[in-house]
């Protein structure tokens, strides 16, 4: 091609220095014009380009997020991109692993499949199925419903079924908790317990009013270590539990436990530590396990003998198929009602009431059984028992423990129910004490209220006459063919049982407490009674930190004469609640309130709690979960579990009929946002040619972790590893191993330095 002169270059156009020097290919690379391309959304729903395209926050530049560069815009350079071996090795890396927001698209199939798993999940749950198991369900759905698109395309297995329950719907449950507490008053019931793997957990429940309704649901179960047990470790463990919630100890108004010195101790326990961060606590004592306490220090006064005797019978029988089968043979030639012998609770006392009638109702039954054991048989335990039960007293404990242990236990029965009762706290503990008292005291000692305050069970002048003790009519009439003084012995004997408990009874129940006398003022119709007072001053004063007593005080009497009769008979109709919730609305024609102050006090009396067995119903559950076939279960996983369990059962719903929220769905969308293959975190791996010696790696980890150097520096390949590589070459068939020198091979190596990359990406 022949050089162009200035007079060709004239005769084209307009002749400027610039000009010329283009048609002579003469200009520099800042004068010549490009056009810049810029990034097209476009490329990123292609086939080429979707799995690795990003945007950045220059239009002239793109990012490819699996090998975490950024690259220009024109499209050749990207393409070129994907095709060079670097990226396709990471783009097989990330491929291993499919991501997961590609599975939950927006289409109706994939939103019902997110149901199914949803509920599978429910199932495995609530129904105690163990994770691994959800890999067959799912497999069997497939087989069995194999024209269901749905089941077709179900990839639930035991990871997934886990993440669902723990991210999801535990996460779910969680964050309405907290919000539900968040600037809520709220009482804490608290215990602790052992599982089958002998971990020691701490529960801790929550009652609160929300929606007019009282709610108790598992604020946490906390696993204890071993230099936790203290009460200063519980607490601790309890104050770390409110940081995670997000919870304030100001907010706390009630405290519930049993009455064990560590959590009810007046030195140092729970209960103090508790106390010493907010004074306006209210602490009760578990009115069933009193109970208990009541029975267990009463029953010290009989011989020991009759418990003895009903344990000893019921391990003659458990342990033996053949003592049982002879036991039935007895029974269907005696035309008696086949039954087995209740084994008694070792930590229960008042379980012992339905071990007493079963042998009381089989005791003819069980002497023969015994005769022939002790004579024909010559069984000594058997002889052991058969002496015991020929003797007629034996019988008459029995008998009189049949008549009074049912007073426990309705008592306890009471105290066991979830709903609100701190407020018959001080009526019933009276009440059970009158039941008792009318066994054994003269009635005109125990009447009036004045008289019960004052009542001393251990004075001999208000007891009545030994002959008019009442140990019910079955003892009485065994009691009429044996010797006078035997049975004046036997009947002194269940005096001291009647006196032991009504003392342990006013020791122990709200029987002369004035604070739970006066919280009876939360019923409507005590409340509306104009004749009736109470003196709620000190219930006032015990949480003038949310209120004014004083304002407080002036509304109680208000409400007695604001209301009309037919104003007071409508209010009267609705529950405890609602009533004192539609007093908190309630204003004048100035928008003030009437009766804010009273009703925030009911609504804080109804959180109140009067025992612990919410708590040992979670106990009973975790029991249930974790068996002896699931004893690997870790406390998260066993913690998200009840979680969902006792969510369930506070919905009163099941696995089926579980409303799925729409916070359910945006918790399971958001995380699976989160959960992307481990190598798009990490960035590129390491290159597998690296040699590094032992030492190498401890220089190189101790000073990432002092940030002497940065994560990213490389590692530097000295002589020595040179010299290996080369011996490698030469006898590639065996791989080095560890030398003196502390040189290691790749493919001994590759791991830990792959391990040491990941720990320097973290950092």
């Amino acid at each position: 091609m022949s050089e162009l002169s200035d007079s060709d270059i004239g005769k084209s156009g307009s002749s400027t220095p610039k000009k010329k020097r283009a048609m002579r290919h003469e200009l520099a690379r800042d004068e010549k014009k490009s056009r810049k391309q810029l990034f097209s959304r476009k490329w990123m729903e292609e086939d080429i380009f979707k799995r690795w395209l990003l945007p950045t926050e220059d239009p002239a530049k793109a990012k490819c997020k699996v090998c975490q560069l950024n690259l220009g815009t024109k499209r050749s350079d990207l393409l070129s991109h994907g095709k060079s071996q670097k990226h396709l090795k990471n783009m097989n890396l990330t491929q291993i692993t499919r991501p997961i927001t590609e599975i939950f698209q927006s289409s109706k199939q994939d939103k019902n499949l997110i149901i199914a798993d949803i509920r599978f999940t429910l199932l495995a749950a609530s129904h105690n199925f163990s994770f691994s198991s959800i890999d067959h369900v799912t497999d069997t759905c497939k087989l069995s419903f194999s024209d269901s698109k749905i089941a077709k395309n179900m990839q639930l297995r035991r990871t997934k079924c886990t993440s669902i329950l723990k991210n999801v719907l535990a996460s779910t449950i969680k964050e309405a908790l907290c919000g539900e507490l968040k600037n809520n008053s709220f009482s804490i019931l608290v215990d602790e317990s052992t599982d089958i793997s002998n971990y020691r957990y701490l529960c801790i429940l929550v009652r609160y009013i929300y929606e007019n309704k009282i709610k108790t649901e598992l604020l946490d179960l906390i696993p204890i270590k071993a230099d936790e047990g203290s009460a200063k470790g519980l607490y601790s463990l309890f104050k770390k539990c409110l940081t995670d919630f997000n919870l304030s100890v100001n907010n706390i108004v009630g405290y519930c436990s049993d009455n064990a010195s560590v959590m009810m101790g007046n030195k140092e326990s729970f209960k103090t530590y508790l106390l010493n961060e907010n004074h306006h606590i209210v602490v009760n004592g578990c009115v069933c396990h009193s109970a208990h306490l009541i029975a267990a220090a009463a029953s010290q006064e009989l011989p020991s003998n009759i418990e003895a005797l009903l344990q000893n019978i019921s391990n003659y029988f458990s342990r033996s198929p053949k003592r049982q089968s002879v036991l039935e043979e007895f029974q269907q030639f005696m035309r008696a009602a086949q039954l087995k012998i209740i084994s008694p609770s070792k930590t229960r006392w008042l379980a012992l009431s339905n071990c007493v009638e079963r042998l009381i109702d089989q005791w003819d039954v069980l002497l023969e059984v015994f005769r022939v054991a002790a004579f024909e048989d010559k069984n000594q335990v058997g002889n052991m028992i058969f002496n015991e039960m020929q003797n007629p007293y034996v019988k008459a404990y029995l008998l009189f423990l049949k008549h009074v242990l049912p007073i426990f236990n309705s008592f306890n029965a009471m105290f066991q129910s979830s709903k609100v009762l701190v407020d018959k706290m001080y009526v019933e503990s009276r009440r059970f004490v009158k039941i008792l008292c009318v066994n054994f005291v003269k009635p005109s000692c125990y009447t009036s209220e004045v008289e019960l305050d004052l009542l001393n069970v251990f004075d001999p002048n208000v007891l009545l006459p030994v002959e008019e003790i009442n140990v019910g009519l079955n003892t009485m009439n065994l009691l009429k063919d044996c010797i006078k003084a035997d049975n004046e012995q036997f009947k002194l004997k269940c005096l001291k049982f009647y006196q032991v408990a009504v003392a342990q009874a006013f020791k122990r129940l709200p029987t002369k407490d004035k604070f739970y006398k006066n919280i009876t003022f939360v019923q409507p119709q005590n409340a509306l009674n104009v004749n009736l007072k109470h003196d709620i001053d000190e219930i006032c004063n015990t949480f003038k930190n949310k209120i004014d007593p004083v304002k407080a005080i002036t509304e109680y009497n208000n409400i007695k004469i604001y209301f009309s009769e037919e104003e007071k008979e409508s209010l009267t109709c609705d529950d405890v609640i609602t009533f004192w919730t539609t007093l908190l609305d309630m204003k004048n024609f100035n928008d003030e309130h009437l009766f804010r102050n009273i009703s925030i006090v009911a609504l804080i009396i109804l959180t109140l709690t009067h025992g612990n067995a919410d708590v040992e119903r979670v106990f009973s559950i975790m029991t249930d979960v974790k068996s002896k076939k699931r004893n690997r279960l870790s406390p998260d996983t066993l913690s998200d579990i009840l979680r969902v369990k006792i969510d369930l059962a506070t919905k009163n719903k099941c696995c089926t009929s579980y409303a799925i929220a729409k916070a359910i769905f945006k918790n399971l969308i958001s995380s699976c946002t989160n959960l992307k293959p481990k190598m798009r975190q990490l960035g590129p791996p390491p290159p597998k040619k690296m040699f590094v010696t032992l030492t190498r790696l401890i220089q190189i980890r101790a000073r990432l972790e002092t940030k002497e150097i940065e994560s990213d520096a490389p590692v530097q390949v000295d002589e020595i590893h040179k010299k290996e590589k080369e011996r490698v070459k030469r006898n590639d068939k065996k791989p080095l191993q560890a030398k003196k020198d502390g040189t290691i091979h790749k493919k001994g190596l590759y791991k830990s330095v792959y391990q040491l990359w990941i720990f320097a990406q973290d950092k």
